[in-house]
């Protein structure tokens, strides 16, 4: 049995892509709904806007680029390139399960009957869902349902054929506790002893990202800027927003001016979890709204 091929981070990223672009432009065009194509992919005018079973056509190549980098740097895609890099590669800095259920419940928004999430974007979802349990959960799903294939899954995340990992839960190499279900520690102990495999890792720095206090936040960011020294490069929050002077400069003062869209960029230019950084921007800069959205 020939070893399948897990997807690369392009194409991954070209599905999510191309399945936001085609709902949602399809949302425009049927109903009614305007605005959502400027905000999610930052170009306003399409040669068509496409229908439910075209995708829109860009009227020059530099506004497909434009589109691909705005949603690239978006709320959208962020769970995803983090979900993509904990199931392939092991970084599990950024993921958490936050990222995983965030990328589960958009690809119930993203899928259409025209605007497909493929078999392989699935696999990389539950591959990471198979990451998670390995370090969290007492068993691993063994079962082949709808788009979630785990044994799939499982002889990716190892670097195998299907057929070997079937033979290894056979030999009882591994411990199952059910047909369908794993037992984890045995797994992890096998996945281990595979060349193939890549173990999940986090930094190797200890790092609190808590803040809750202008001056907090601002001492954060100099940190994190600090422990990244030349890997630090603001150039895409910057190039995003040119009629912002001194971003970084008003950041590291504690100083937050710029919108609430801005946080995936800011989070990835120091290296900061997403999810934190939203929940103590929302805490110490809108503490109201933050109530709001709480209760």
């Amino acid at each position: 049995m020939a070893k399948e091929k897990v997807i690369s981070k392009d194409e991954f990223f070209q599905n999510i892509f191309e399945c936001a672009l085609g709902n949602f432009s399809t949302m425009e065009t049927y109903m009614d709904i305007h605005g959502l194509m400027d905000q999610i992919f930052g170009v306003n005018n399409y040669e068509e806007l496409g229908s439910a079973y075209d995708l829109p056509t860009f009227c020059l190549t530099q506004d497909e680029n434009i589109a691909k980098h705005h949603f690239m740097n978006g709320t959208i895609w962020y769970p995803f390139e983090c979900v993509y890099e904990y199931a392939v590669n092991g970084n599990g800095q950024k993921c958490c399960i936050d990222e995983l259920t965030d990328c589960v419940d958009f690809m119930h928004i993203l899928h259409s009957d025209h605007f497909q999430i493929s078999s392989g974007s699935h696999e990389i979802i539950t591959m990471a869902l198979v990451r998670h349990a390995l370090e969290f959960d007492p068993t691993v799903n063994y079962i082949d349902i709808k788009d979630s294939n785990y044994p799939q899954a499982i002889a990716h995340l190892a670097d195998i054929d299907l057929r070997t990992l079937k033979n290894a839960v056979s030999a009882g190499e591994i411990e199952a506790i059910s047909k369908n279900v794993l037992c984890a520690s045995s797994l992890k102990k096998w996945l281990l002893s595979r060349k193939g495999f890549k173990p999940t890792f986090y930094s190797d720095q200890t790092q609190t990202y808590f803040f809750n206090s202008p001056t907090s936040f601002a001492s954060i960011l100099k940190n994190s800027k600090k422990t990244l020294a030349d890997k630090f490069d603001p150039s895409e929050l910057i190039n995003t927003f040119p009629n912002q002077t001194n971003i970084i400069e008003q950041l590291e003062l504690g100083i937050f001016v710029l919108p609430i869209d801005a946080l995936p960029l800011i989070a990835k230019t120091y290296e900061i979890p997403y999810p934190i950084l939203f929940k103590q921007i929302m805490q110490t800069y809108y503490p109201k709204e933050y109530a709001l959205l709480t209760n």
